[in-house]
Formats: structure tokens, C-alpha cells, sequence
């Protein structure tokens, strides 16, 4: 007796503690398996099987964890459904067969089997089309339709799916010595279609008679061309290479003189006036090469187009200057 208790303190432990689950969750994933097995322990403590159940299923189907699956055989066996309590039982040892306490949970199964013995009702449930699977209070049944289970007396919620058809569920009540029997026929699931296109009216041809009266419509007279354009002449008026580097050369030669002598002035004015005539001549002499004219002669002005007929887009002057 003392072992047994052990053994549900240490499975109790289990669930109290994090541990690895059968796949990788996410933090978001973990935190709100956490959050449900809090919750069901919770119930656990207090005895409220009823709450405890639905959350411990939740929990199980996300992680898979074989310590929840035991406490899920716990309390069917709490609330006398035998046959679920064994499928649970049975399931766990299938996925912990290392534990160390399998031999005695085998033991405990073994004398569950006899206590579903004793006029427990039975249920056989067939659908049309057969092959569906089988879920009482959200756990799903080993066999497919038609199949037929064992169950403890109570009050179950039947479900039956199958892919491609409409659920049917039922809450049934069983009492010992019943045989009960189910039949659903399940209908497909309504397909939504899509609309067709509709077809396009077809183009009549125009009766010839309509064609051969059709006229050619006049076309508008055209607007007489422009047969004169000013030829575009480039003048370059800047002043040559050589030019402007004599320019270039003047005014920073030049500038520190007129700035030297702008200085000594106010001390010798000797140097200092001989210092600043000295650089405005230096200026002088490149300014007279930057804006002498260049141009060496403008070619004449084209003739004037005729206002009255002339487009507005008339080209100006034939004549581009280049500085």
C-alpha cells in the first residue's frame, strides 16, 4: 500500500514540474501549457474531475506527454469509466515502457478488467459509409465503425467523424446491463462551387448591304508644311585657350599685389603705391584679354518666317552663342 501511494506521489510530482515534451513548442506554445496544467491541477486538488479532464486532454494533444496521459486514466478510473480508464492506462505503458513502476500499473489494469466485468453495458455503434473514427467524451476508441465497446454505466458524449462528411455527435446515457446500439448515416460535407463564367455574346457580322453603302469619311486637308527653316548657326565668342590663361594668370599675380600695396600704403606710401598701381596693371592686363570680344564676326540674321502661316513651334533666331 505503501509503494502505491509512492508511486502516485511521484507521478503527481511529475506533472507539477516542467518537463521535455514529445515535440518542440514555442514559447508562446509552452507558456499556455503551462497556464492549462496549472488549471488542471488545480481541479485535481480540489476533486472536480469533471474540469479536470477536458484540460488535461487539451494539454495532452499538444504536447503528448505520457505523464498527463496517466493522469487522464486516473480520472476515468475516479469516475468508474473502467473501459476508458484501461485504454488510458494501456496507452501510457505503450509510450513509457522503461518506467519503473510498469509492472505494478500492469497489475492495476489486470484488476480493472475484472471490475468491468461485472454487468457493464455495452454499445455498438455503426455509420454508413463505415470506416468512421469513434470519440467518447473527446477520446478517441482504438476500433473504427462498425465496432462495438464495453463501457461503465454514466453518461458519455458520442462523436463520430470521418474525412469528407459531416460530424454527428449524441449524448447517450448507460446503465448496467444495457445493450446499446447506435446507427448514423453521415452525410457529405456541402462543397462550395463556384460560379461560371458567364458566355459572352457572340459579335453579329454587319450585312453586307450596311457595308458596302459606308462611305469613306473626307479627310481634313492638311496644313502646309513649313518649306523654309533657319539653319542653326553656333558662334562661340568665349575667348580662346591661351587667352584665358593669360587672363587667369593676371588676376592671381595681380591680386596679391593690389592687396600687398593696399597694406604698405598706410606705412611707406612709396612701396606701397608703387606695389598697388604695379598689380591693377597686372589686372588690367588680363581683364583686357578675358572681356575683349571674341566673337570675330556674327553671321547675319535669317529672314522672318510669315506670321500668317507660320506653326507657333517657328524656330527663333538661327543663331546659338556659346560664352
Amino acid at each position: 500500500m505503501k509503494s502505491y501511494k509512492f508511486l502516485i506521489f511521484s507521478l503527481l510530482l511529475t506533472l507539477t514540474l516542467p518537463s521535455t515534451p514529445a515535440r518542440a513548442l514555442t514559447p508562446a506554445e509552452q507558456r499556455e501549457l503551462h497556464d492549462t496544467i496549472t488549471q488542471a491541477n488545480a481541479h485535481w486538488e480540489a476533486k472536480r474531475f469533471e474540469q479536470a479532464l477536458p484540460l488535461y486532454q487539451l494539454a495532452y494533444k499538444k504536447s503528448a506527454h505520457p505523464d498527463l496521459l496517466y493522469r487522464i486514466a486516473q480520472i476515468h478510473e475516479r469516475r468508474a469509466h473502467y473501459a476508458l480508464a484501461i485504454t488510458a492506462y494501456s496507452d501510457y505503458l505503450k509510450l513509457a515502457p522503461q518506467n519503473p513502476y510498469a509492472q505494478r500499473i500492469a497489475s492495476h489494469i489486470l484488476a480493472l478488467e475484472e471490475k468491468k466485468k461485472d454487468a457493464q453495458p455495452t454499445l455498438s455503434i455503426r455509420t454508413s459509409p463505415p470506416g468512421a473514427s469513434v470519440f467518447l467524451d473527446g477520446w478517441k476508441l482504438d476500433d473504427l465503425s462498425p465496432m462495438s465497446t464495453t463501457l461503465d454505466e454514466g453518461t458519455y458524449l458520442l462523436e463520430v467523424k470521418l474525412e469528407g462528411y459531416e460530424p454527428r455527435s449524441e449524448e447517450l446515457s448507460l446503465k448496467n446491463g444495457d445493450n446499446a446500439s447506435r446507427t448514423f448515416k453521415l452525410a457529405e460535407e456541402a462543397q462550395q462551387e463556384l460560379p461560371m463564367p458567364m458566355d459572352e455574346p457572340a459579335l453579329s457580322e454587319p450585312e453586307p448591304e450596311l457595308v458596302a453603302r459606308q462611305e469613306p469619311e473626307p479627310r481634313p486637308e492638311a496644313e502646309p508644311e513649313v518649306s523654309a527653316r533657319r539653319a542653326l548657326t553656333v558662334v562661340d565668342i568665349r575667348p580662346p585657350v591661351w587667352a584665358r590663361i593669360i587672363s587667369w594668370t593676371c588676376v592671381v599675380v595681380g591680386t596679391p599685389l593690389v592687396m600687398a600695396g593696399g597694406v604698405f600704403t598706410w606705412r611707406r606710401q612709396r612701396v606701397g603705391t608703387r606695389l598697388l598701381l604695379s598689380g591693377a596693371g597686372v589686372v588690367g592686363v588680363g581683364g583686357f584679354f578675358f572681356w575683349r570680344d571674341w566673337s570675330r564676326g556674327l553671321p547675319e540674321a535669317a529672314a522672318p518666317l510669315d506670321p500668317m502661316w507660320a506653326p507657333k513651334s517657328a524656330p527663333g533666331p538661327g543663331v546659338q552663342l556659346r560664352f
